[in-house]
């Protein structure tokens, strides 16, 4: 059953990443990767919150603590995106000091 909680939330992850991405991405025209350091860094916030606060109050069903944590937050920060948006600064980066 957690995997289902997992999966689902690992949807819903993944769609809020890629739509709050595209928002962000309409107003920030610059190199630097600002809308993966905004996601990872509210990602972090609510993961944090929700390993410190909701599971120690037990609000939650363990298995959607799982599903939220692992599922949502897991795709939702996705380490994949962050590396390759690294790679494309240090690439552009070279641009500028070798020109």
């Amino acid at each position: 059953m957690v995997y289902i909680f997992v999966g689902i939330a690992g949807v819903l992850g993944s769609l809020s990443r890629y739509y709050l991405g595209l928002s962000i991405g309409t107003w920030w025209h610059h190199d630097f990767p600002l809308p993966t350091l905004s996601i990872n860094l509210i990602g972090c916030f609510i993961l944090s919150w929700l390993t410190m606060y909701i599971s120690r109050l037990n609000l939650l069903h363990p298995y959607l603590v799982t599903g939220i944590g692992t599922g949502f937050i897991g795709s939702f920060t996705t380490f994949s995106t962050f590396s390759v948006e690294t790679v494309k600064l240090i690439h552009s980066s070279h641009r500028y000091f070798l020109a």
